[in-house]
């Protein structure tokens, strides 16, 4: 599974992208919201994981939200606004909103989770 991360240089992102990468996922690693901008433009990325607190992030999530309809996202916020739902009003895609200091682990289950593709025959 491919998987975009968006997420200011930080000590949290390196163990989220490594934790990941140990998990079996491949993983791009971005710093800005621009950075992610360019990895989102072709397709081939599964699910992002962004951080909300970044400038730019209403630009990337209406790009997500009218050129990457089937991507799925993890917002990530420490905002509280944004975390009570604030996330899922800027990007309907979001299918989770967690905190910045949110192990590595329960990240990588949530990224299972929502980052396969659904089945159209299930719905």
């Amino acid at each position: 599974m491919n998987v975009l991360l968006v997420d200011a240089p930080s000590d949290r992102a390196a163990n989220w992208a490594a934790h990941l990468r140990g998990a079996g996922f491949n993983v791009e690693r971005v710093e800005t919201t621009e950075a992610g901008l360019e990895s989102l433009r072709p397709a081939g990325t599964d699910i992002a994981i962004v951080n909300f607190d970044l400038d730019g992030i209403a630009a990337l999530a209406d790009f997500c939200q009218f050129r990457r309809p089937d991507l799925r996202l993890i917002a990530v916020t420490d905002d509280a606004d944004l975390t009570r739902g604030g996330a899922f009003a800027m990007s309907p895609q979001a299918r989770a909103v967690i905190g910045g200091g949110t192990p590595a682990a329960d990240l990588a289950a949530l990224v299972e989770h929502y980052g396969r593709p659904q089945d159209s025959a299930a719905r």
